[in-house]
């Protein structure tokens, strides 16, 4: 399992966090890194101020719901 950091300074990152957002209604993302054998995004979500836990988003359902770096 090779987990890569996706970094503040990555453009793809403000889509991959509205996508948690949007998904999971969360408020607050953080720690987003993506799994290179699994293909799939974990991140920290939280609401308000409550951890609703480390959240999954796979890689082809980001590229199939068609968002781009427009909707960011």
């Amino acid at each position: 399992m090779a987990l890569k950091n996706i970094h503040s300074t990555d453009p793809f990152k403000k889509v991959v966090v509205k996508t948690f957002k949007d998904m999971y209604s969360a408020t607050k993302v953080t720690n987003v890194k993506f799994d290179t054998n699994l293909r799939e995004y974990s991140a920290n979500c939280f609401q308000k101020f409550t951890f609703l836990g480390d959240k999954k988003v796979n890689a082809a359902d980001l590229y199939e719901n068609n968002y781009t770096m427009e909707d960011a």
